[in-house]
């Protein structure tokens, strides 16, 4: 139990440096998201750019106004969201190196510099989604409205998850219900849908990738036997969701659901006590499921100057 605890707390202090390498980058790169963040945090008031998503911009006018330095309520925000993340992990048995996983995962690297507050509200969302797993739906909702305040994209998230939750329930008529009532709101505000996603640089790749990427994800679901038929279910229709995203806008908004689907998937993959034991075919499985999380960070130029950067201890953008 002493080593499992102190290879944990190895892990988790590399995690630990690889974040403070990114945060060092990040604070080097101009015009990106974070710019806007810091500046608005340092703005009085909530202007109705904020009202779109109150939880978060009050949180970091606060924290800015206590610690005096927008940049020290980011990072207080990264700590207290990542806390949570690093809970799920230790709690559900992940093997310690998807510390270190993770964090160079594309929906997590990215978002420490580029998407923030949907980085922040999708740590909080799977913090949330794991504790509330198999229980009352319609005790677990109200909690679901902490990271759709922080971003309102995490409301896409919930919709997934509870269909996902209905079907596994056998509640044919609220997951009939609620898809017919979703679907109308798309039809008819799909430019709101869309919208959810925008902000931050472009970080697009080409759907092939994404596609490609799911297929792998798939295959190493129908790999681990008795896989509960919520996971399948939500992959599914967050996959089918995300493909509707690429087909009806520009690449970002579909390239970044993709990423918060798969990142889901792959935590709720290997958190299952099917992926826990050392059979020699188990640990095959969850090796490819580390390797593959992180296959779409080494194909975007823009994670990779930010990783080259970090790891030289340059300021993003120069030539390397």
């Amino acid at each position: 139990m002493t080593v499992l605890i102190l290879r944990r707390i190895a892990w988790l202090a590399l995690a630990g440096l690889i974040y403070i390498g990114l945060d060092a980058t990040r604070r080097t790169i101009k015009g990106g998201d974070l710019t806007v963040v810091t500046s608005e945090f340092s703005q009085i008031g909530m202007s109705e750019y904020n009202l779109r998503e109150p939880l978060y911009w009050f949180v970091g006018k606060i924290l800015t106004e206590i610690l005096g330095d927008p940049w020290r309520a980011v990072v207080i925000m990264d700590l207290a969201s990542i806390s949570l993340f690093i809970f799920v992990i230790w709690k559900t048995g992940m093997k310690s190196y998807f510390f270190v996983v993770l964090i160079l995962s594309p929906m997590i690297l990215l978002g420490f510099s580029n998407i923030h507050r949907q980085l922040i509200a999708f740590l909080v969302w799977i913090f949330i989604e794991r504790i509330t797993f198999g229980k009352s739906m319609i005790r677990s909702a109200p909690l679901h409205l902490i990271p759709f305040l922080i971003h309102s994209s995490m409301g896409l998230m919930s919709f997934v998850y509870f269909i996902a939750q209905g079907v596994g329930k056998k509640q044919w008529k609220f997951v009939g219900a609620t898809t017919i009532v979703s679907m109308m709101f798309v039809i008819l505000f799909s430019d709101v849908v869309l919208s959810l996603f925008r902000g931050g640089g472009e970080i697009t790749t080409s759907v092939t990738l994404y596609v490609g990427w799911a297929i792998i994800i798939f295959g190493l679901i129908l790999s681990v036997r008795n896989n509960p038929i919520e996971l399948i279910v939500f992959f599914l229709v967050g996959c089918g969701i995300a493909l509707f995203l690429f087909s009806a806008s520009a690449e970002t908004s579909g390239s970044r659901f993709f990423m918060l689907i798969i990142t889901t998937t792959v935590v709720w993959l290997v958190a299952s006590n099917k992926l826990a034991s050392d059979e020699l075919r188990v640990r095959i499985l969850r090796v490819t499921a580390a390797l593959v999380i992180c296959i779409p960070t080494f194909t975007s130029d823009f994670s990779q100057d930010i990783l080259w950067a970090t790891a030289r201890g340059l300021p993003y953008g120069v030539d390397q």
